[in-house]
């Protein structure tokens, strides 16, 4: 529930009306009435009974029944409140985007993109990258095809075309790990990174295998983006923060590049950092984790 309030930062219980049954699901929008005023929530969870042993105030409104806040996201959106003693409403603000309804409803789903035979394919000729010319690159793209979580550390070498050395080498993970069955999300600190990975992912991926989440692409397309992923439609997300919670089916890899630069820091309370989240990220799921840098901090 969306109260900034730190003694209230806990689920609430409310009854579910006949009426709203079918819509009411774990992870959609709703609307409660809390202390006389209404708020806005989402259902984390549907339960037979409830331990409150009074009576149940039922639930104003079903906002929209896209589950647009899974499991998975709703346990990483505690654990970094918890890290970084925030809130989970304030993390939940950086994790989900606003509703654009119109988007919701033109965006294909369940049954219209989301089996994976109906993904686009991968392109039969791709850059090899630069990973297979350090010591461990071959042998980490290898645990990714075989579905393994390695862990790396990659200091890139400046090349002769340094600026997308870096990109081709984190767009050929996300490749192998697409080809053992899951997905990725790529994190950069700015626009212009964001340029260089996503022309190298769309050399790799083909341009139509992944989607960019950015909140400053605006609310039409930040939505569209996190419902393509959402809806299973595509398994590789790349972005700037708002895209370290990216909602990733078999989320099988998470990437950032230049742990160390200021922008990775959001911005709003509670401050968490993508590098953070996307280690919390893969403490709780167990994905994969590649973080690329020139100079990585400690």
């Amino acid at each position: 529930m969306d109260i900034g309030l730190a003694h209230l930062d806990r689920p609430f219980d409310y009854a579910v009306t006949p009426a709203q049954d079918a819509e009411a699901v774990p992870g959609a929008r709703v609307r409660v009435r809390f202390a006389g005023r209404l708020r806005d929530g989402f259902v984390l969870g549907r339960l037979a009974r409830s331990e409150h042993d009074g009576r149940l105030a039922a639930l104003h409104k079903v906002v929209s029944p896209e589950p647009v806040l899974t499991q998975a996201v709703a346990d990483l959106v505690r654990r970094v409140a918890d890290h970084y003693a925030g809130l989970f409403c304030d993390v939940m603000r950086l994790a989900v985007p606003p509703r654009h309804a119109a988007t919701e409803q033109a965006v294909p789903g369940p049954g219209d993109g989301t089996d994976p035979a109906a993904r686009p394919a991968l392109p039969d000729q791709a850059p090899a990258g630069p990973l297979p010319g350090y010591a461990t690159g071959a042998a980490f793209l290898a645990a990714l095809r075989r579905g393994s979580s390695p862990r790396a550390l990659w200091q890139v070498t400046p090349s002769a075309t340094p600026a997308a050395d870096w990109a081709l080498g984190l767009a050929t993970a996300a490749r192998a790990t697409l080809e053992g069955g899951r997905g990725s999300v790529i994190v950069v600190p700015d626009q212009r990174d964001l340029q260089l990975l996503k022309t190298a992912c769309a050399a790799v991926l083909g341009p139509r295998s992944f989607a960019v989440l950015v909140a400053e692409a605006g609310p039409a397309a930040r939505y569209r983006a996190f419902l393509s992923a959402l809806r299973g439609q595509v398994q590789v997300v790349i972005g700037n923060r708002a895209a370290a919670y990216a909602p990733v089916r078999d989320l099988g890899l998470v990437a950032l590049w230049d742990d160390g630069d200021d922008l990775l820091s959001e911005q709003r309370a509670p401050y968490p950092h993508s590098r953070d989240v996307l280690a919390l990220r893969s403490a709780a799921a167990g994905p994969a984790v590649l973080v690329a840098a020139y100079a990585p901090t400690t």
